[in-house]
């Protein structure tokens, strides 16, 4: 069984999604693409790689998908990706990152094209009960 899986939402992302989805492919992650009553370009572009796609003939908007993809996998980590990016190193690092109690999700860093950070590695750990309590007032 596989670590970690990789969920890409697309909606007529044929464009953006070939570069993602072989940079993906060279983590030996399990990938399954949900799109979001997109066009057939973006399908022939997941299917000429071999991932595994669900077409869904609306659009479920991104946390449907993202669900549906979800539960298409069966690996303790998941990965949400945008078809727009490309990773450019490995996934271990983020899996040790929430393999450490009580974290809740990772993020990796996110550079531009001239590969300049957007923003820097994050933990986010599990909300405590007060902390809900003031997201919810």
């Amino acid at each position: 069984m596989r670590t970690v899986g990789i969920v890409i939402v697309t909606h007529h992302s044929a464009r953006e999604v070939g570069a993602c989805l072989d940079a993906a492919l060279r983590t030996g992650a399990e990938i399954v693409v949900v799109d979001n009553a997109g066009c057939a370009e973006t399908a022939r572009e997941v299917e000429r790689r071999g991932v595994r796609l669900i077409q869904n003939a609306v659009n479920r908007g991104f946390a449907g998908a993202v669900n549906q993809g979800i539960r298409a996998l069966a690996t303790p980590f998941i990965l949400l990706l945008n078809p727009d990016a490309v990773i450019q190193k490995g996934l271990p690092a983020l899996v040790e990152a929430c393999a450490r109690p009580g974290v809740a999700a990772a993020g990796g860093m996110l550079v531009d094209a001239r590969g300049r950070p957007q923003t820097g590695f994050m933990v986010r750990q599990f909300p405590t009960a007060a902390a809900l309590a003031f997201e919810a007032l």
